[in-house]
């Protein structure tokens, strides 16, 4: 039982073990390939379930030309062909699904520079940022993969989804938490009707990119243990999960826990903005259907009036002169979903390791009571103004029902 964690000492000691004739345990070398890339890492895992049986004649070649030189050799076909290794009569690929042990992860920080170095065909790939979660389906007949990411509580923190291809599947983490909500507009901007919705009556709200993309992003986990809890169907399996600090950053675990907490606030505060955002664009755009199916004054003029209200929350939370340009952010002041993105991308993107500045709390502070100010005039248009207005339009059997119509969107 030879291993080492090193993938190349594995070549090594498999060459020996074939010239001393003792025997290589494979059941634990699939986790070496994690960071190699992921045909190559199905072609050598799928040789490797063979070879758990004993059959370890030619091993090292095997390993050479799919991993060494990484040269996309079909290691499967060569086994069989070369080694006699049929991979289709071996008990183990057409056992139940299998989840294999995730390796350590490094929470490293990006290294900003000058972005000159264009793409060549030299340029060396890092592997996938995170972990890698791999399992493997003896079939096709998955219909349902699915991982839950749980901290030291057992709080659920992050979902994902994995495909359900036959052979070895692969699904990366990121370190991350759960993103932002999506805002969806469903109104065009006043005077530009060319702003197109797309086939299911909203369009993205567009702010400028560069800066707030990374606010935008769930907040990178703390350094530490946690959990994959992966459903294939009726089958659950557990691996444990651990991640690493970057060696290189200077800011202490303390630094990174009050990080983390300070950018869970903040995407708190943006999904309550984003949720807002969503439910008056509904409001907004029911409004503007029973402007049409309405004859009398008195109800036009009730339609104009909660529409007022609703342009101005609106207005409070996000620029309704946006059109999808990326030019619009220059046009127009940023509000407050804007602002609370920017400040998040700045923790997100730019805080490394240390912890959030006294100002990036104050402006923090200041975001945070306008938010709840406009969630008040918020909460106050849907309890008492849309509520009563429905209750009049239940005599024309109309009603604006918001909740109704953010299930359905979901």
């Amino acid at each position: 039982d030879d291993y080492h964690p090193d993938w190349e000492q594995t070549v090594t000691a498999a060459e020996n073990s074939s010239e001393n004739g003792t025997h290589i345990d494979a059941s634990t070398v699939p986790n070496i390939f994690a960071t190699q890339d992921g045909v190559t890492f199905k072609q050598a895992t799928n040789v490797l379930l063979a070879l758990k049986n004993g059959k370890k004649e030619g091993f090292a070649k095997i390993i050479t030309n799919a991993i060494m030189l990484g040269n996309r050799i079909n290691a499967i076909n060569e086994a069989k062909e070369n080694y006699e290794l049929d991979l289709t009569d071996n008990p183990d690929l057409k056992a139940s699904p299998q989840v294999f042990d995730p390796r350590k992860s490094y929470r490293l920080n990006n290294k900003e520079s000058i972005k000159t170095d264009g793409y060549s065909f030299n340029s060396g790939r890092n592997p996938a940022y995170g972990t890698p979660i791999n399992y493997y389906l003896p079939d096709t007949l998955t219909k349902k993969v699915s991982i839950e990411i749980r901290d030291e509580k057992n709080q659920i923190i992050r979902t994902l989804k994995g495909s359900n291809e036959i052979g070895v599947n692969r699904v990366m983490w990121d370190l991350r938490y759960e993103p932002i909500y999506k805002p969806q507009l469903r109104t065009r901007p006043t005077g530009r009707p060319w702003v197109q919705l797309n086939g299911e009556g909203w369009r993205p709200l567009v702010t400028w990119d560069l800066d707030l993309w990374s606010g935008q992003y769930g907040p990178r986990v703390v350094p530490g243990k946690y959990k994959a809890v992966i459903t294939i169907d009726d089958a659950s399996f557990e691996k444990d999960l651990v991640v690493l600090k970057d060696p290189l950053a200077q800011g202490s675990l303390a630094d990174l826990e009050a990080q983390v907490q300070f950018s869970l606030a903040l995407r708190e505060a943006m999904n309550v903005a984003v949720t807002m955002i969503n439910k008056i664009e509904y409001i907004r755009s029911e409004l503007l259907l029973l402007k049409t199916s309405l004859k009398k004054n008195s109800e036009l003029k009730q339609v104009d009036r909660l529409m007022g209200i609703a342009t101005q929350i609106a207005g409070s939370l996000y620029d309704i002169h946006l059109t999808g340009a990326r030019e619009d952010a220059f046009r127009s002041p940023m509000k407050l979903y804007g602002r609370l993105s920017a400040l998040a991308s700045e923790i997100n993107s730019s805080s490394i390791d240390f912890k959030p500045t006294d100002q990036q709390g104050a402006v923090y502070e200041v975001l945070n009571q306008r938010l709840q100010k406009t969630k008040g005039a918020f909460d106050e248009l849907i309890d008492h103004d849309i509520a009563a207005f429905n209750k009049q339009l239940n005599d024309l059997d109309m009603h604006i029902d918001i909740e109704k119509k953010m299930e359905k969107s979901n």
